[in-house]
């Protein structure tokens, strides 16, 4: 379980699992077997020196299904999104490792990005005092391109998009890129396929249907209270006021494998895939251990802030806000276990452990839109407090116009013009 605080801001650790799959049919026709010992927290590999254990959140073995990764790993971060909290949750591995797998699965082993949904469709059922706006993005870096899954390619505006901006909230703002909204499980299925039908896949020597990009999987999710006349404030839950909005990013991220040519045997088009894909996951790799370094050392106190390489790949700045930034984020770490691969799963683990060092500082998003809105916020709580009983009547010692104007004295600390308007009468 996630624990995280309503107030305020806290350092979280990134959390780190690991994922075993099973033996494919080339491997069992090299007659490999597994060669990893493991157990529920930690993978042990033997060594001349005696062994050595990788220790994680958690270790899922090969029968392991999609529902219970998820289950562990993914909806702790998409219940705490759908609370206000931006989440990720991203696989990482060599090719051919079940990243893709886990992330999308198939129809009688969904993967995380059909199974968020049902979380996702039963938290806003459950809580009516809120109306919730969510919209879906599906985008992909490719060739160290952003590509939108969801624009029309007919018009020639889905490719190659820029990030135009950085938001506190929002993380990397990408001009152009469509969000479609969903209502329902089918509403989302429908977005899901869409994407799909756009990513960039081929067939190498070490799979099947190799994905040849990153791909990023974002929900947005707008919770605003309801300020209905027959809503009762004794409803509300968890700090939020009545008209209040905010804003949260729940992102389920598919990084492309890492991959070596003589294992591939990649050619042309396929082989300059995979050189993108590495450069871009080495850039990955110096900003992990950029952040290891700072959560090992600490902050400099009044000191020249520690440079971090966000900027040497399209994947890096769009994941800036998961690694290091108010974003509660999991990394699931996908490896076979042939003892063919072994150099490449020690790798995918050497990796795991370093994310495991980073820490986030993490807060909920209580993110107002606009003026308009503070002044809609502030005025129709007045108005439901006076309605349950928060008046000169009831409590002689704080009447409904003394908290109107408590409203207007802290707006005016804020220094908004939206202020003066608060000061006005009702």
């Amino acid at each position: 379980q996630m624990e995280v605080e309503d107030s305020g801001s806290q350092e979280e650790s990134v959390r780190v699992f690991v994922r075993i799959r099973p033996l494919n049919r080339r491997e069992l026709a090299e007659k490999q077997t597994i060669g990893w010992n493991f157990n529920e927290t930690s993978m042990l590999e033997d060594t001349p020196n005696g062994q050595k254990s990788y220790v994680f959140d958690h270790c899922f073995g090969p029968s392991d299904n999609n529902n219970k990764t998820y289950d562990i790993v993914g909806k702790p971060v998409v219940l705490k999104a759908m609370e206000g909290y931006n989440g990720t949750v991203f696989t990482y591995g060599q090719t051919g490792s079940g990243k893709t797998w886990t992330m999308r699965g198939c129809e009688s082993d969904p993967g995380m990005m059909v199974l968020c949904i049902r979380d996702i469709l039963e938290w806003v059922k459950s809580h009516p005092q809120s109306n919730y706006t969510l919209k879906v993005a599906y985008l992909e870096v490719y060739n160290e391109e952003i590509n939108d899954l969801l624009g029309d390619v007919s018009k020639g505006n889905s490719k190659n998009l820029k990030i135009v901006s950085e938001d506190a909230v929002r993380g990397a703002v990408i001009g152009g890129l469509v969000e479609e909204s969903a209502t329902t499980a089918e509403d989302f299925m429908s977005i899901l396929k869409k994407g799909e039908a756009s990513r960039s896949y081929a067939g190498t020597a070490m799979n099947d249907e190799s994905s040849r990009s990153h791909v990023i999987y974002r929900v947005s999710i707008e919770t605003q209270v309801r300020d209905d006349a027959s809503f009762d404030a004794s409803d509300l839950t968890g700090g939020d006021s009545v008209g209040s909005s905010r804003l949260s990013y729940l992102n389920l991220v598919d990084l492309a494998g890492s991959e070596r040519q003589k294992s591939t045997k990649a050619e042309g088009k396929v082989l300059k895939e995979g050189a993108n894909i590495n450069k871009s996951l080495l850039a990955l790799g110096a900003v992990i251990n950029k952040l290891g370094e700072v959560s090992k050392k600490g902050k400099p106190v009044g000191g020249k802030p520690v440079f971090i390489p966000y900027r040497d790949s399209k994947l890096t700045r769009i994941l800036k806000q998961s690694l290091g930034g108010n974003t509660l984020t999991s990394i699931l770490c996908a490896v076979t276990p042939a003892p063919m691969h072994r150099e490449e799963t020690v790798s995918t683990l050497k990796f795991g452990q370093l994310c495991k060092s980073i820490k986030n500082s993490v807060s909920s998003n209580d993110k107002l839109l606009d003026d308009k809105a503070m002044l809609k916020q502030y005025r129709n709580t007045i108005n439901v407090y006076r309605n349950v009983g928060l008046s000169t009547r009831h409590n002689p010692e704080f009447t409904s116009i003394e908290l109107y104007q408590a409203y207007a004295d802290m707006m005016l600390l804020t220094e908004k013009p939206v202020a003066r308007q608060l000061r006005d009468p009702l």
